[in-house]
């Protein structure tokens, strides 16, 4: 919830929160409760919810740990994107024994090893990983398939194919030490690509064109001239800098009585017949 003056404030996960939390029939016909964008810190008193729903949602909060949840055979969706969990307690298994579907895109996880801890999740089939540091690990998507739950059958929103299965198993065998190094630290993100250099007639400008541009464009004095200034760029076309006509002053009968003297005395006008 959002403060008058204080911006966003952490809120507990209480009965109080599951009372006035919006609850709904998802698309899958599911009673799903939607318990996100509270910045909940933890999960706790999970109790609360009697185990009276097929979906939880639990997005966008910061949570930092995914476990310590009463135990719920109902459920069995848990979405949890966009927190900062880092962990999966071991127990999970055992508290969501029905678990089909977990998404965890856009969270902490590093460690390899914590996908061993979904292994007991029997009845697992999807689970997201999205956007968190384990899948840049060389080895990630193997090692889930590999170690993770047998039941899985889309990981990341792709399928499981046979052939990965295959490969998986000969990378980390279930009976042997894994064949290939999975302490090597995962590489850093990638880098944006450079910007790709100018096409068209305007790629390879010398520098005196370019300080004939910056000029014209530093001379432009009205929104017209701009708009003009641009199509000639765009049309390949180099502006030259014209000195501007010398402004014409009015004539003595436009000016206002003493600017008439004034501008006889300046002697900048012809002076008034007699």
């Amino acid at each position: 919830r959002r403060g008058s003056t204080r911006g966003w404030v952490m809120v507990r996960l209480t009965a109080e929160l599951v009372e006035r939390a919006p609850q709904r029939l998802n698309f899958l016909g599911e009673r799903e409760i939607l318990l996100r964008g509270f910045r909940i810190p933890a999960v706790e008193n999970t109790g609360t919810l009697r185990d009276g729903f097929d979906s939880v949602d639990l997005s966008d909060n910061e949570i930092r740990r995914l476990g310590n949840f009463a135990r719920a055979t109902r459920l069995t969706t848990l979405l949890a994107n966009n927190n900062k969990i880092a962990s999966i307690e071991s127990s999970l298994a055992a508290e969501l024994p029905n678990l089909e579907t977990l998404v965890l895109t856009g969270n902490k996880i590093e460690r390899l090893s914590e996908i061993d801890k979904l292994a007991p999740c029997a009845k697992l089939q999807s689970l997201s990983l999205l956007d968190n540091p384990v899948c840049r690990s060389p080895h990630y998507r193997p090692y889930v398939i590999a170690r993770g739950p047998p039941s899985l059958k889309l990981l990341d929103f792709r399928k499981v194919k046979r052939v990965e299965r295959v490969e998986a198993g000969k990378l980390f065998p279930a009976d042997g030490p894994p064949t290939v190094d999975i302490t090597k630290p995962a590489p850093p993100p990638p880098r944006a690509p450079p910007p790709r250099a100018a096409n068209g007639p305007l790629a390879n400008l010398t520098d005196q064109q370019k300080a004939l541009i910056r000029a014209a464009v530093a001379a432009a004095q009205t929104p017209e001239e701009v708009d003009a200034l641009e199509r000639q760029l765009r049309a390949g076309i180099i502006p030259t800098l014209q000195p501007r006509p010398p402004s014409i002053p009015p004539p003595p009968s436009a000016l206002p009585p003493h600017a008439r003297n004034d501008a006889h005395l300046n002697g900048t006008s012809a002076p008034p017949p007699p």
